[in-house]
């Protein structure tokens, strides 16, 4: 009777536990589609802020031209509200995602479907994938296996209708550079 006890308290605990780690698997996946959602809006905006640039001086404005708050280039992965770890000033280097307005400017014709304005740098995200915004507005998920910067652009360069577009050149330019950034 004790072992039948004991087997029935055991499956009991064993139940528990999944029914736990489910509960936290749910939780996880809830907070990171709330921190996706907070990249995808951090990218909209940094569109608008780019377009409105663009309309008034026909150039792309750099990193530092942009006028967003720090808390929508940081990386939206550090926790969300208060929690989120802002620095002062964002710069190539310590921003959540990687711009290439600057590179683009006299890069000539560039397809704007696939070519990138920005997106997520590949660090601050471990699943494989990172949210692009393309020049034409549009914002993705894109599965990705890479390291860096460099490598997200190769990649979305290989998937592009004008891969050989000089302007590939120059956003694997500045790839590297925001890789190098610190």
């Amino acid at each position: 009777m004790k072992k039948f006890l004991f087997a029935i308290a055991a499956g009991c605990c064993l139940t528990a536990f999944q029914v736990n780690a489910d509960a936290l698997s749910i939780l996880r996946n809830t907070r990171i589609k709330s921190e996706q959602t907070v990249s995808v809006n951090n990218l909209t905006n940094l569109y608008q802020v780019v377009v409105s640039h663009f309309e008034g001086s026909r150039k792309y404005p750099t990193l530092e031209e942009l006028n967003l708050p720090a808390r929508t280039l940081a990386n939206p992965y550090h926790g969300l509200a208060t929690q989120q770890r802002v620095p002062d000033k964002i710069t190539a280097g310590n921003a959540g995602y990687a711009y290439f307005g600057a590179a683009l400017n006299g890069a000539g014709a560039v397809d704007a479907a696939s070519t990138p304005l920005a997106f997520e740098k590949p660090s601050i995200r471990d699943d494989g994938k990172i949210v692009v915004l393309f020049l034409s507005g549009k914002v993705d998920t894109v599965s990705v296996n890479a390291k860096n910067c460099e490598e997200v652009v190769k990649a979305l360069q290989e998937k592009s209708a004008k891969s050989d577009a000089p302007a590939w050149n120059k956003l694997i330019s500045a790839a590297k550079a925001i890789d190098s950034a610190k």
